[in-house]
Parts: structure tokens; C-alpha cells; sequence
């Protein structure tokens, strides 16, 4: 067994003991040690992190980039089962792509490109987005166990607004990502049904 391999099984022991951990997750313990100067295992330049989810463990940098990758590093995110941790600039790569998605959405669907649009439609829409599009605004949008569509009001507590059967926003929504004029990518497309499929569902019927 090398002295890597036993200093290696040596630490994995002493963080398992309930005296080294005092409470704390593998993660943390091992976050303790590289911010004390005490690495997990130190060869050569380099450490071993071990994913307390599923026991991989994989070899990093020390002089990594700060966020996640300096705990865990691309090693580990690529080796690990479960593929735990991501790393932090993949993560707000995809909120920025995200946010691009919205950006060019909430444009081509503003209510102010299509004069016949009802003030209903344009706030539940609104809702949809995360956009401001009425007055009053709505700002939640919730699904009855029966099918009916529910809508909150800012400053109301919870979602009282009567707005239709589920079928009216559907019907209206793909009618209005097929209209000719709006050209909306695929990928918009399905960022606006993606949102769609994120309203809540409650289990009350909609008030009689």
C-alpha cells in the first residue's frame, strides 16, 4: 500500500470518527482542513476531495479557481456517480443563458405587439414570465385539483383571483406561440412551456 493510499484511508477514518466530524458533514470537515493549510491529502501539489454523497474521490488543484471547483474540482464532478456538485461558472453560465431566453421571450410577447390582447390574458401571461404587464399585476398563478386556473394579486395572501379553466390558458398560449409575426425560436418555445408546466397545483377546488 502506497503512502498516499494510507494517509488517504487514515483521513477517511479519522472524518468518519464522531470526534473528528463534531457534527459536521464530510464536505465541511474536509472544507475545514483546506482552510486550516491541512488538505485532505497533499502529494506532490495536489488533494484528494471526497464527495460525501456518494464516496468518490478524485484528485484536484489546490491553486483552482475559487467556488466550488476548489473544493471538489472537474475530476470529481466528471467521476462522481451521481454527479453531486456542478461547478459554480457552469451554473451561472446557465442562469445567464436563461436569463437571455426571458429577455427575448418577455420582447416578443409584450402586450404592446398585439393591440386585440385581452388585460386578463396579458396579466396571466405576465404571471408566466415573471413580467409587470398590468395594473393591478398578477404575480402567482396556481391550478385547482379540478382544472380551474387561480391567480394572486401582490399584497393578497394567497391565490383568490378566479381566471378560467386550465384549457383557456393552454388553448390561448399555443394559439399565441404560433402566430405568424411573433417568430419565436424553438428554444423560446419551450422556455415559455417549460414555464407553463412550473404553476403550481393545489388540491382545493376552485371557490364555488
Amino acid at each position: 500500500m502506497s503512502t498516499r493510499e494510507t494517509n488517504h484511508t487514515k483521513l477517511i477514518k479519522e472524518a468518519r470518527g464522531r470526534t473528528a466530524l463534531k457534527g459536521r458533514t464530510l464536505g465541511e470537515f474536509f472544507l475545514a482542513r483546506i482552510e486550516t493549510g491541512h488538505p485532505p491529502v497533499a502529494s506532490r501539489g495536489a488533494m484528494t476531495a471526497i464527495c460525501e454523497k456518494c464516496g468518490a474521490s478524485a484528485g484536484i488543484d489546490p491553486a483552482s479557481p475559487s467556488g466550488v471547483s476548489q473544493i471538489w474540482g472537474e475530476a470529481l464532478e466528471k467521476d462522481c456517480p451521481g454527479r453531486v456538485l456542478r461547478d459554480e461558472a457552469e451554473g451561472s453560465e446557465e442562469i445567464g443563458e436563461n436569463q437571455q431566453l426571458l429577455e427575448s421571450v418577455a420582447e416578443k410577447l409584450h402586450p404592446r405587439r398585439f393591440p386585440r390582447m385581452t388585460a386578463k390574458f396579458a396579466a396571466v401571461l405576465g404571471a408566466l414570465l415573471g413580467e409587470i404587464w398590468t395594473e393591478p399585476a398578477l404575480v402567482e398563478l396556481v391550478i385547482t385539483s379540478d382544472g380551474f386556473l387561480l391567480g394572486r394579486h401582490e399584497g393578497e395572501a394567497a391565490c383568490n383571483e378566479f381566471l378560467g379553466p386550465e384549457s383557456w390558458l393552454k388553448e390561448n398560449l399555443a394559439k399565441l406561440l404560433e402566430t405568424q409575426g411573433v417568430d419565436l425560436t424553438g428554444p423560446e418555445k419551450e422556455f415559455v412551456w417549460e414555464a407553463y408546466g412550473r404553476i403550481g397545483r393545489v388540491q382545493e377546488p376552485a371557490p364555488g
